[in-house]
């Protein structure tokens, strides 16, 4: 049976019965408000996953199986395919012609 991700309400249903919010898990943990909130909605804020993982009492595995790994590593989530590499915060395909000479900046030939 594969794993699901959990949704934002389980997420929150969990720390509820805690006594705990998403601001008060940021705070508890020294990360800004909102990080955990961000977390749950983008998949890039590795330190917000752990702490809410770790105030709900499982491993980030079990709440994101797309995320983590069951050893507690986290999956690069920017590795897509051997087709295409990340420039910047997008990726394109490797045959895109640039200018930059393939540092990645991004930049497009015109």
């Amino acid at each position: 049976m594969a794993q699901t991700t959990w949704s934002t309400a389980e997420i929150k249903f969990h720390l509820a019965r805690r006594g705990l919010t998403l601001s008060a898990v940021d705070r508890k943990n020294g990360l800004v408000v909102g990080s955990s909130r961000y977390a749950l909605k983008a998949k890039g804020f590795p330190l917000a996953e752990q702490a809410i993982a770790e105030a709900i009492g499982v491993e980030p595995h079990v709440i994101w199986p797309d995320r983590w790994f069951p050893d507690g590593t986290r999956i690069d989530l920017r590795i897509r395919d051997h087709n295409t590499r990340l420039c910047g915060d997008r990726e394109r395909p490797i045959d895109t012609p640039s200018i930059d000479g393939g540092r990645g900046t991004g930049r497009k030939a015109a």
